[in-house]
């Protein structure tokens, strides 16, 4: 058994040099295609990686408090997605998405690491582990941060094949899955996970970005326990995490 912690810790996360360089990194890519299309050499290739790089940002700037430049991330992912990066709104959110970027990068404490935390310690009992599989860099040490600053052991991998691989030996109190990975996604590593005995009843929550909702809620994906919507933010992170953990812990 363990006890859910509640220590008042605070929602402020702050981003390392070089967290901050990848997010200008992902900007850069988005501006090179819409830059690209002027040019005429605008292709799959770029329109996959800005994509990509549109649909990271937007989920880890709202878990950093940055949540318009977030909204924004989401609507240069719509617009790329629907083929309008010809439109000059394309062009008019990304100036704006960086603009947000940059104010919002140089409001946040200077040479303060996030990571490693140090892990607050719970009031008694042993401390929940949880798993997560994220491949977004920056997504994933936000949440480490947050929940680790809760006491919870948190333990990551890049994608759902490590993570079946990982759980099958050894026990979690709740999984965290991203439903976009590499060489296996959350949806099949959630099927994968229940098929382990011990791992039939662990709270298994998807995150997915909210062009997903409404598809992976039709789908009602088999196994899948709850659902976190990107982006979120922390105390939404943590105040769900409580709830599954105090839910699974009654069960017991």
């Amino acid at each position: 058994m363990y006890d859910i912690p509640s220590n008042g810790q605070s929602d402020s996360v702050t981003l390392t040099e070089a967290s901050r360089a990848e997010v200008r990194g992902r900007l850069a890519t988005i501006e090179r295609a819409l830059l690209s299309v002027q040019q005429g050499t605008f292709d799959d290739v770029r329109a996959k990686e800005a994509r990509g790089a549109a649909h990271k940002l937007a989920g880890s700037l709202d878990i950093l408090g940055l949540t318009g430049a977030g909204e924004l991330a989401g609507e240069l992912e719509s617009l790329l997605q629907g083929g309008s990066v010809q439109s000059g709104r394309a062009r008019a959110a990304l100036a704006d998405l960086r603009s947000e970027v940059e104010r919002g990068l140089l409001e946040q404490p200077a040479d303060v690491p996030a990571e490693p935390a140090v892990p607050a310690e719970p009031a008694s009992g042993a401390t929940a582990r949880i798993l997560l599989a994220e491949d977004d860099d920056i997504m994933a040490r936000m949440i480490e941060v947050a929940l680790s600053r809760q006491g919870y052991e948190v333990i990551r991998t890049m994608n759902g094949a490590e993570a079946v691989s990982l759980a099958a030996g050894r026990p979690f109190d709740l999984i965290l899955l991203d439903l976009q990975m590499p060489v296996m996604n959350g949806a099949e590593a959630c099927l994968a996970l229940r098929k382990h005995l011990h791992l039939t009843n662990v709270p298994i929550l998807l995150l997915t970005a909210q062009s997903n909702q409404q598809q992976v809620r039709e789908r009602s994906l088999p196994g899948v326990t709850d659902y976190l919507i990107k982006p979120f933010g922390l105390t939404d992170l943590r105040s769900r995490v409580q709830h599954w953990l105090r839910a699974d812990a009654s069960r017991a």
